[in-house]
């Protein structure tokens, strides 16, 4: 769940569920309780999220209960420490990107060791290549 007018959003979860057959859940807007619900009835294994939305659907009393056997993938926003602490702490399995529009999307992606430490840049995807400038 990402707002289409992000390039994250707007290309990388329409066209992996289309790469890989799955059924898309699309919200007309976003609502932390009406999100989790959603996730929850649909079975939903996958989905992509700003790291706001996380920080609101944590508010949620028992979120991790929605949250059983998805995957997150957080992109559009530095996913801050201590929520990361909570969403790591109740088992929610959790993957952060870098990116750019221009860029097409993703350039980045954090592994499960990338994720342990903060203020990781995360792993160059295969095929990238970067350069950092001052």
């Amino acid at each position: 769940m990402l707002p289409f007018s992000h390039g994250f959003g707007l290309y990388c979860p329409p066209v992996l569920t289309v790469f890989k057959g799955c059924t898309t859940v699309i919200m007309k807007s976003f609502d932390p309780k009406r999100m989790l619900e959603i996730i929850q009835k649909e079975k939903v294994t996958l989905t992509f999220c700003a790291p706001v939305m996380l920080q609101q659907m944590s508010e949620i009393p028992h979120f991790e209960d929605y949250l059983k056997g998805a995957r997150i993938i957080v992109g559009a926003g530095v996913l801050h420490p201590s929520l990361k602490k909570t969403l790591l702490e109740h088992g929610i399995w959790l993957r952060t990107t870098y990116g750019l529009s221009e860029a097409h999307c993703v350039s980045i992606m954090v592994s499960e060791k990338g994720l342990i430490r903060d203020g990781s840049g995360g792993q160059v995807f295969p095929l990238t290549e970067i350069r950092i400038v001052d």
